[in-house]
């Protein structure tokens, strides 16, 4: 009983944890270009009130302008809205994400691919 009693404690630990460990996410603004779309240099930054990690582009006359920040769970219908009526500049894409620095780059299916066809090969070979 003892032990069900510490897991249960564990469990109620872990999840209250979460709320109180700050997101980790990348915070730069920088032409396509620049550092932030290769995040050389750049390290994570913690979030202390935000909920999650964004990546948007803004379209400024003929330059496209990448930022990485830290937002509110809304942001993108938020900076939609503030952008909506100013014909000089376009929100060109959007995306909010909740886990530590995954506003780094687009998410790649490669690896797990790679892993499935690992498996079967191994599997296939005995």
């Amino acid at each position: 009983m003892a032990s069900l009693s510490a897991l249960l404690v564990l469990a109620i630990v872990l999840v209250y944890s979460k709320s109180v460990i700050s997101l980790q996410c990348y915070t730069c603004d920088g032409p396509l270009n620049s550092e932030c779309a290769t995040l050389n240099h750049i390290p994570p930054t913690p979030c202390l009130n935000e909920k999650v990690c964004a990546r948007f582009i803004l379209k400024k006359s003929e330059t496209e302008i990448l930022y990485r920040s830290c937002a509110p769970l809304n942001y993108c219908s938020v900076l939609a809205a503030q952008y909506k009526d100013n014909p000089q500049v376009s929100v060109k894409e959007c995306k909010v994400c909740d886990q530590d620095e995954c506003n780094s780059a687009e998410r790649s299916f490669l690896p797990v691919w790679l892993s499935l066809l690992t498996g079967l090969s191994l599997f296939v070979v005995q």
